[in-house]
Order: structure tokens, then sequence, then C-alpha cells
């Protein structure tokens, strides 16, 4: 559970610190080119995580260990896509984001996540933006 709400806690932090940043409002031209360069660059971060935390594919039958009430068919898929990312030697420079960013991201969500940990809070209300009032 605290790994699901870590992720949770990751995507709220990279929509607010990173994506939005990258990726503003605007004309919808411009904001889908961005897009592409966006998502390129996020198969090659996935290069990088699999370096940089020395990650490797998953290749045993995952039938004995999936309860009943999982879609093996859709859990089967769901790792073939998740090994995909290890076939993929393309290692161009990154075009949109930085990797020092990326690092700050990573580093940033690991101390939050080490200190809410200690302390036995949650972080919700850090990183969720304000009420705005009625919508």
């Amino acid at each position: 559970m605290l790994g699901y709400y870590t992720h949770l806690v990751a995507d709220e932090l990279w929509l607010q610190d990173i994506f939005s940043h990258h990726i503003p409002a605007g004309p919808v031209g411009v904001r889908q080119q961005l897009l592409t360069l966006y998502y390129q660059d996020f198969q090659q971060l996935n290069r990088f995580l699999i370096n940089q935390y020395a990650l490797v594919s998953y290749e045993r039958d995952i039938a004995p260990v999936v309860p009943t009430t999982v879609n093996l068919d859709a859990l089967r898929q769901l790792m073939a896509e998740y090994n995909h990312d290890f076939d993929l030697i393309d290692e161009r420079p990154l075009q949109l984001l930085q990797q020092s960013e990326v690092d700050n991201h990573i580093a940033k969500v690991v101390k939050m996540m080490t200190n809410m940990i200690n302390s036995g809070q949650l972080v919700e209300q850090l990183i969720m933006p304000q009420d705005k009032g009625d919508l």
C-alpha cells in the first residue's frame, strides 16, 4: 500500500513541478509538439532508470502467484509492456526534460516519503493545491 501511495505522491509532484512547466496550457498545435518531445523523453528516462537502479525484466511465469480475482491476460499484457522497456537500446539525449530535474524529482519524493514514514503523517496537505472555492 505504501508503494502505491508513494506512486500517487510522485505523480502529483511530477504534474506540478515538471509536466505543467514543460507542457503549459496553450495552442493545441504547440502543445501537441511539446507532448511528442515529452513522450520521447519519457522513453529515454525509462532507459536511464533501468541503468541507474539496475532494474531487470521479469521473465518468470506469473500464473501460479496471481489471485483468481485478477485478470491474468491483462496482467500478462502489462508485464509485456513493462519488459518492452528493457528492449529499447536507443540512447538519444533528452529533448525537452533535463536529467537534473528528474534526479531532483526522485530525491524530493524519496525525502518526502521518508519524512512521512518517520513522522507517521500523510503528505497530501503538502502537495495538493489549496481549495480554490466553487468551480
